[in-house]
């Protein structure tokens, strides 16, 4: 059986038609899911709006693109690290000013 991937904008829609008062059951059925679907998407959007979604979105999207900085700059600053580390330690010998 072949399934099918429903968008966020059109889940969001599903469920603005049961806050609206049509029986979750008929939900299901109209659209090809099973109440527990119908149920799952309540519990991860709840009452989001279109625009609250795109918000979330963003805000997701800007979170990963952060957390790719960080990781970039760790890995330099790992990087730099291993370059100057000996495995040796220094005698005042070795150093001269």
């Amino acid at each position: 059986m072949k399934t099918r991937r429903y968008s966020e904008g059109q889940v969001i829609r599903i469920l603005q038609e049961v806050d609206g008062g049509k029986p979750v059951v008929i939900a299901a059925r109209d659209h090809g899911v099973s109440r527990a679907t119908i149920h799952r998407w309540k519990a991860r959007y709840g009452r989001m709006t279109l625009t609250e979604l795109k918000r979330l979105k963003a805000r997701e999207e800007e979170n990963a693109r952060l957390k790719r900085i960080v990781a970039q700059q760790a890995a330099i600053q790992r990087q730099n690290g291993q370059m100057f580390r000996r495995d040796v330690p220094y005698t005042s010998e070795q150093v001269k000013f």
